[in-house]
């Protein structure tokens, strides 16, 4: 049943009557493009002694990349070509602000003369030629084939059941005829249903044979596919680079700034020196974040940049700006959590002197909760 469904589903498909007006089109487009180019070039040619013709070739050879973008939207349109744009002209008659020169027209005209998308449209034009007579004839059985077949089938069954009158009694051998044929017509009912679909699924066939001409004469070639690959290639690799550079220095100097303000802000009652030291390592480490910034962004724009300098290691760190606590301890451990996740409370500590920031006494052992 699905085997059928999809044959005949053919006939009342929405992208094969999008077909049948491609092919249908086709036939018109072909003659209007190729008498267009074949005119142009033949006069072009015939006036080239007295250089109108030059500008004439010129003219029309610039002219083929808009024809091949109307092409190229029909086809995405009715046949779900999937044609990609092609990369625009990279040549001008000349540099923005400045006059034109005789130079610069003889670079101009050898780059138009060597751009390869426009000599495929042209291939595309005498291909046009070619497939778009038999393309309209196929769109025009599809259209006209499954209606007659119909109607056939339609007044038989009239005549069988007397809706539709015959040839009358007194021509009998015209009589005898109507009836042959009507026989046969409904006895060949099924042969008839077979025969609905068969034209639209030919047109079908027909226009899916335009796709691969399509995309090779209309679509960029296999070099600007290779250079676009190549340049996403690049393109993901510096966004990987930018990330990397961001996470490894300046992400870190933030992070480093989020922990000493916590740290400061806790103690800054309870020891003064610390939360200066803190304050003082805060702005040292933000401005070593924006010089990392003014690095990157040089290094993306091509300027020359200073060498980076070197970030401090653990030891001049924890010589300069020492968390509260030893390595490994309850209050270390609440100060990474309070940067990553917000205030805690910090670990549950006694202690009959004021808290220091490097060694404070906790008894029992401690404890850490945060919230």
């Amino acid at each position: 049943m699905k085997a059928l469904r999809t044959y005949f589903g053919a006939t009342w498909s929405a992208r094969t009557w999008r077909e049948v007006g491609y092919l249908l089109a086709g036939l018109p487009l072909g003659i209007v493009w190729f008498t267009y180019a074949i005119t142009m070039y033949a006069v072009g040619i015939a006036l080239v002694v007295v250089w109108v013709g030059v500008l004439i070739l010129a003219v029309v050879q610039f002219s083929l990349r808009p024809l091949g973008a109307v092409e190229r939207r029909l086809a995405n349109a009715a046949l779900d070509a999937g044609i990609e744009e092609v990369e625009p002209r990279g040549y001008r008659l000349h540099p923005r602000g400045e006059s034109l020169t005789l130079a610069g027209a003889g670079r101009w005209g050898h780059a138009l003369l060597h751009d390869g998308t426009s000599w495929r449209v042209l291939a595309w034009v005498f291909m046009r030629v070619i497939l778009g007579p038999v393309g309209f004839v196929l769109a025009i059985l599809t259209i006209v084939v499954p209606v007659s077949l119909v109607a056939a089938w339609l007044i038989a069954v009239g005549y069988a059941v007397g809706l539709v009158p015959g040839a009358g009694a007194d021509e009998p051998q015209a009589q005898a005829i109507v009836d042959t044929v009507t026989f046969w017509v409904l006895v060949g009912t099924p042969v008839v249903a077979f025969a609905v679909p068969m034209f639209a699924w030919i047109s079908h066939h027909f226009a899916c044979l335009h796709q691969p001409l399509a995309r090779w004469a209309l679509g960029p070639c296999a070099d600007e596919r290779v250079a676009r690959a190549t340049a996403r290639a690049e393109l993901a690799e510096t966004q990987v680079r930018i990330d990397q550079e961001l996470h490894d220095s300046i992400g870190h100097m933030i992070t480093m700034n989020i922990v000493q303000a916590g740290a400061g802000a806790h103690v800054f009652d309870t020891d003064p020196e610390f939360a200066r030291q803190a304050l003082r390592n805060i702005e040292e480490r933000g401005r070593a974040a924006m010089g990392e910034l003014d690095r990157i962004i040089a290094a993306l724009r091509g300027d020359e940049c200073e060498p980076r300098t070197p970030l401090p290691g653990l030891a001049q760190a924890r010589g300069s700006s020492p968390l509260p606590g030893p390595p490994g301890s309850a209050w270390r451990r609440c100060w990474r959590h309070r940067a990553r996740h917000g205030p805690c409370r910090g670990p549950r500590t006694r202690s009959c002197a004021k808290p220091s920031p490097t060694r404070p006494s906790m008894r029992p052992a401690p404890r850490f909760r945060c919230w």
